[in-house]
C-alpha cells in the first residue's frame, strides 16, 4: 500500500453492523439515503442562495435572518428529499441495496481490494 498506512481489515469488521434483519437492513439504508440526499440538497440551496443574494437580502442581513434562511434551506432539503423527486436517494439506495445481502467482511474486502489494487 502506498505511504505508511496499514489497515486493519478485521479492526474494521468489528465495527461493522451485524444481526440486523433484512428489513431492518433496507430501512437503515433508505434513511441514511435520504439523510445524505437532503444534506446534499441543502448545500446546494446554500450555494444558490449565495449566487443570487450577491451579499443583499430583502430578509436583512442579520444574524437572525441568516439563521432563518438556513433553517429554511434545511427544511426545504428535508421534503425535497423525502418527496423523492431530486433521486439521488433513490440511485444511492439501488446501488448499495445489491450489498446488504452479502457478508460484511465481503463486502468490506472488495472495497478495500479495489481501493488498494
Amino acid at each position: 500500500m502506498p505511504g505508511n498506512v496499514s489497515l486493519d481489515v478485521d479492526k474494521l469488521l468489528s465495527h461493522a453492523p451485524g444481526g440486523d434483519t433484512a428489513e431492518a437492513k433496507k430501512a437503515k439504508l433508505k434513511k441514511a439515503t435520504q439523510g445524505f440526499e437532503s444534506v446534499f440538497v441543502g448545500l446546494m440551496l446554500k450555494q444558490m442562495r449565495k449566487s443570487l443574494d450577491n451579499g443583499k437580502s430583502a430578509m436583512g442581513n442579520s444574524s437572525e435572518s441568516k439563521l432563518y434562511k438556513e433553517m429554511m434551506d434545511e427544511a426545504l432539503a428535508g421534503r425535497i428529499s423525502e418527496g423523492g423527486s431530486f433521486g439521488l436517494a433513490k440511485t444511492l439506495y439501488q446501488r448499495m441495496e445489491k450489498h446488504l445481502d452479502l457478508p460484511q467482511e465481503a463486502v468490506i474486502r472488495e472495497s478495500i481490494t479495489k481501493k488498494t489494487g
